[in-house]
């Protein structure tokens, strides 16, 4: 074998050990990440169940919140007499302009 194939070998060797150190590593680190997962989970499950929970009562007050608005802009419309345009400037002034307004009359 001549010096040269010798160093070529030498190299590949280092390598694949080089390639199974970093295979290691990463392993180390994923089952390490898998415990921390782990531990997580019972917090995360809560978090995600409080989420939930907390989009359920968001819809429930956005459609409450909407039948105000509405409710607003119908006295308004009827009280001042004013067109469906002129309406939703008011309530835009009045900070009402995030409204899912159903229907204009």
């Amino acid at each position: 074998m001549s010096l040269c194939e010798y160093r070529q070998l030498v190299g590949a060797r280092d390598r694949v050990k080089n390639g199974l150190t970093k295979l290691l590593e990463t392993n180390i680190l994923i089952d390490n990440m898998k415990v921390e997962l782990v531990a997580l989970e019972p917090e995360l499950k809560q978090k995600s169940e409080d989420t939930e929970v907390l989009m359920e009562k968001l819809a429930v007050d956005q459609e409450q919140a909407d039948a105000v608005c509405q409710h607003v802009f119908h006295f308004i419309y009827r009280q001042h007499h004013l067109s469906c345009d002129e309406c939703l400037i008011v309530m835009y002034w009045f900070g009402l302009f995030h409204c899912q307004l159903s229907t204009c009359i």
